[in-house]
């Protein structure tokens, strides 16, 4: 519709200039208008046309329904206003549009004031109306929703008149009596406790007299407790009016209650005894109880704590320290909420009352509505703690020195036979002086990889063994190219086996350093390591001139593999060596 138009009406008359002439009418004053010439297109267009505000209604139009008719088919689909034009001014006319609608009727020819004012009086009659309905339907709502509401409650809800007649009722707990009884506007000592007249510990007749509320606890003579509450409605000139009895079965509460008694008295006294420091606060963090070992370890009480943002403070005088304290805490905290955890146990010092300081582990459970702080004293352990650290630290200490000691000596020695060697140079007491020191720096090598890793432990040999390969090359300072291959990243090996399979490693290497390259292009030693089942070997495979023909495994001339086949047989192991383009030495020994 245009906006220029307040409302759109619909003009249902059969005489097209008629028609015309008050749509002319009706538009010249502000409304939109729709025509239509039956009573017919008057129900299809209304239906249609959610936008039309008020009906016109000639009563005659010509041949179908006429507008009575129409009328009444067009309220059966929508509350709408309906006003009727006609030249007829018959009473049973008249009467027979009253009983249709309300909003008027206007006689033909009746002048443009009659009509316009007659259409804003069925305009202001149907707001009217439709107000009153709103309200009417709210009204509605607002007692359904209070009835389903008290329904809900599974206490008994009883609404009375001062002559105690019951005027609601939700017919529940205290009050569940059988459907023949429950009855309203009869006296509620009657239907709920069978009394010819008021009962004797009536509160209602107390409240009707003071116009308060009133409350109290009764014991029933079948053993349950109720708590009954009486609450006055008071009218306009503050006369009680109506009266609520609100009545609670309370027997579970009460039980309850003595339970927790009994429950607390036993806490009281385990608190009281328990070896540790005990803090129980609420939600609010509010302190409500701390126990006497709480006091007897910092000498705080509740009284000079009675939040726990006092507590910190007083710990904690020390501000960076009361800072990372409370951020761990919280943090401890907030990871136990999201996790459903235990909070992991902290440990701080605290500041007592008397300026002492004590070594505290802290832990705390909570329930939402109380949290609880365990205080454990480990001032003692902390103590012993201390001191065996001090042992570690004097320890660790002492094996260092000895380790450099070690290795000082080891160099010493390796020193003097290389400068004994050098006073033999070119006679076999060199050569085997040489070679005893080569041993000696690759046991100095050796000891130092194994000292990293400690005693008594199993080491990974994808990490031990590269770097021993390496270093025992380096100090030969040649351009030979060593590999390592170890397929098994989680094989381990215990230290102890580890040392003899890295000198008969340093004993192969040397070997083929010394002897196996001349005149080869391109020397490679590869050093493998394969698993298999039970199984471990290690494989010293180089690319040099090979052994001499005379070489016999079971009787070896030399001494390095000589102490190869020995050491072997200490680790419970198989030698085999292989001359294929170079030497290729297998120790296979159990893992």
């Amino acid at each position: 519709m245009s906006g220029k138009y307040s409302k759109n009406i619909l003009l249902v008359e059969d005489e097209i200039l008629i028609a015309m002439d008050e749509k002319s009418l009706l538009e010249r004053n502000g409304y939109a208008v729709h025509m239509c010439h039956n009573g017919e297109g008057a129900i299809q267009m209304v239906e249609e046309n959610p936008g039309i505000d008020l009906v016109l209604m000639d009563i005659n139009l010509g041949s179908g329904i006429d507008g009575t008719d129409a009328a009444s088919e067009i309220l059966k689909k929508r509350d709408i206003p309906v006003l009727f034009l006609s030249s007829h001014t018959e009473p049973e006319i008249v009467q027979k549009t009253e009983k249709i609608t309300s909003y008027g009727y206007v006689v033909k020819n009746s002048g443009e004031t009659v009509l316009l004012a007659s259409i804003k009086m069925a305009f202001r009659l149907f707001e009217a109306r439709t107000r009153e309905k709103k309200k009417q339907e709210e009204l509605n709502q607002s007692e359904q929703r209070f009835e389903r509401m008290l329904g809900l409650v599974p206490d008994m809800i009883s609404i009375h008149d001062p002559e105690m007649n019951i005027v609601y009722s939700n017919w529940r707990g205290f009050a569940n009596i059988p459907e023949l009884r429950r009855v309203l506007h009869t006296k509620c000592y009657k239907t709920y406790r069978g009394f010819d007249d008021i009962c004797p510990d009536c509160l209602a007749k107390t409240v009707l007299v003071t116009q308060e509320p009133m409350q109290e606890e009764a014991l029933l003579p079948d053993g349950r407790w109720v708590d009954i509450r009486v609450i006055p409605m008071l009218n306009a000139n503050h006369e009680v009016e109506l009266f609520m009895e609100w009545v609670r079965d309370i027997t579970m509460l009460k039980q309850s209650a003595e339970k927790l008694k009994e429950s607390d008295s036993r806490f009281q006294l385990i608190a009281k005894l328990a070896p540790v420091g005990i803090l129980i606060s609420d939600e609010n963090e509010k302190t409500m109880y701390v126990n006497h070992k709480f006091t007897d370890l910092f000498g705080y009480t509740i009284d000079d704590m009675p939040t726990v943002d006092m507590w910190w403070p007083m710990a904690y005088p020390d501000e960076e320290l009361r800072e990372r304290a409370k951020r761990e805490w919280k943090d401890a905290f907030g990871e136990a909420l999201a996790t459903g955890s235990d909070m992991k146990p902290l440990e701080y010092p605290v500041t007592c009352r008397d300026g002492s300081i004590r070594h505290t582990e802290f832990r705390m459970a909570t329930t939402g509505e109380f949290n609880v702080v365990i205080f454990s004293d480990i001032s003692e352990r902390k103590m012993a703690q201390d001191m065996i650290n001090s042992l570690l630290e004097e320890k660790d200490l002492l094996l260092r020195e000895t380790h450099h000691r070690v290795r000082n000596n080891m160099y010493t020695l390796k020193s003097m036979l290389s400068l004994q060697a050098g006073e033999h140079e070119g006679d076999a007491a060199g050569t085997i002086l040489n070679d005893a020191a080569s041993r000696v720096h690759g046991m100095m090598i050796l000891y130092d990889r194994l000292y990293r890793y400690g005693a008594n432990q199993n080491i990974n040999i994808q990490e031990f063994l590269p770097p021993l390969v390496s270093d025992i090359t380096a100090m030969f300072g040649t351009t030979i190219q060593a590999k390592t291959t170890v397929p098994a990243s989680d094989l381990s090996l215990s230290s102890k086996t580890l040392s003899s399979v890295g000198i008969i490693i340093n004993e192969l290497i040397t070997n083929s350093m010394k002897y196996a390259f001349a005149d080869i292009e391109n020397p490679v030693i590869q050093v493998t390591v394969r698993e298999t089942g039970k199984n471990v070997s290690v494989s010293v495979q180089d690319n040099g001139i090979g052994m001499p023909s005379s070489f016999d495994i079971e009787n070896p001339d030399g001494f390095g593999l000589q102490m190869v086949k020995l050491l072997t047989s200490q680790i419970h192991g198989n030698l085999e060596i292989k001359m294929d383009s170079g030497t290729n030495t297998t120790v296979t020994f159990p893992a």
